[in-house]
Formats: structure tokens, C-alpha cells, sequence
């Protein structure tokens, strides 16, 4: 098991030595935004942070099907990939796996490399209710399962759906899932 900090120092490590491309600067500003708020906040972990904490995804696929499994959040009102809030647990790879169960009713969900984050997402969250305005610190990981295995929609989504790589900006212009997914599949991997 790697150390969520150590998994953090070695991503953006990764993305300094990158040869390709890829990374804006945007992203390794936003590991080093990650690194600097586990270091300076005991309370990173923690819902109650009105500053902000760490959460947890997935982005579950099914690489022979090149599909990816989307969640329409009703909070949210928008497809995402499954994640949550670590809730004082200091391991967002549990978080992201646990709440992968638990959001689309998956039985067999296996994590194609463990521990190690495929992409980060620091993102401002509206206020919503009796909650303010606040960051989502996003750690997100690729997890395997098939798309032909049952799924089931839990109450915090209004759907549950395997999507085809190339219709994937059918269902999202969200920057960040298409980069996840771009991560995963390859560059230009969503589009038609």
C-alpha cells in the first residue's frame, strides 16, 4: 500500500518528468495545491472543513467494451464518475473504491493499478442548503469491471449508464472527466 502522500508526491513527480506533453501547468499546480493542504490542514479529510477536503473517485471502465460507467448526481444534476467524501478516512483510493460499490451496485470492481492516481481535480463546490461554498480536493483513480454485470441506481443518483467512450460528450462537457477519460482510453479517445 502506498501512503496517500507518497502517491501524491509521485503523481506530480510524474507529471514534471513527463516527456509528453499532456500537463498543463494547471495540473502540477494542482498536486502541489494538494500536497501543500494535507500538509498545513489536519483537518483535510474532514466534510465539516468549510475551507474545503479531500474526496475520492473512480472512473470505472470496461477496456474490451471501451466503455466508461457514468452517475447522474442529483445533488449536482449532471453526469460524473462515482466519489465521495473521505470522511476523516485518510485514504481516498478506499473512498473512491468504496463509493464505487456503493453508488452503482457493482459486485466485482477491481482496481487496474492500486493506490496510484491517474488524475486530480481541485474544484470550487456551490453552496448548497446549509453548506457554503468550499473545494473538493479530488483524488480519482481507474478501477476494471464489466459492463454486461448488473448495476444498480442508489439514492444519491438519478441513473446509472455504461457509456461508449466516443458518446461520452453526449452525456458531458465537463473538462475534467473528459481529461480522466483521456487519461485512461488516450488522447482524442472521446471524440467521434
Amino acid at each position: 500500500m502506498l501512503p496517500f502522500v507518497d502517491a501524491l508526491r509521485s503523481y506530480r513527480a510524474s507529471l514534471l518528468m513527463s516527456q509528453v506533453q499532456l500537463h498543463s501547468p494547471d495540473r502540477i499546480a494542482e498536486a502541489s495545491r494538494c500536497l501543500q493542504f494535507l500538509d498545513t490542514d489536519p483537518n483535510c479529510f474532514e466534510r465539516s472543513n468549510a475551507y474545503g477536503h479531500f474526496t475520492g473517485s473512480s472512473l470505472i471502465v470496461d477496456d474490451e467494451a471501451r466503455r466508461t460507467l457514468l452517475v447522474h448526481h442529483k445533488k449536482y444534476g449532471k453526469w460524473v464518475q462515482a466519489g465521495g467524501h473521505c470522511d476523516g478516512i485518510k485514504d481516498p483510493f478506499f473512498t473512491a473504491w468504496e463509493e464505487a460499490y456503493q453508488e452503482t451496485g457493482l459486485k466485482d470492481i477491481r482496481p487496474i493499478d492500486p493506490w496510484v492516481i491517474a488524475d486530480i481535480n481541485v474544484e470550487p463546490v456551490p453552496a448548497y442548503r446549509d453548506v457554503p461554498e468550499h473545494l473538493h480536493f479530488d483524488i480519482r483513480y481507474v478501477f476494471r469491471a464489466s459492463s454486461n454485470a448488473p448495476i444498480a441506481v442508489s439514492d444519491e443518483s438519478n441513473d446509472v449508464i455504461w457509456v461508449a467512450v466516443t458518446d461520452l460528450r453526449d452525456y458531458t462537457d465537463e473538462k475534467p472527466l473528459i481529461r480522466l477519460v483521456e487519461h485512461h482510453f488516450g488522447r482524442g479517445s472521446t471524440a467521434r
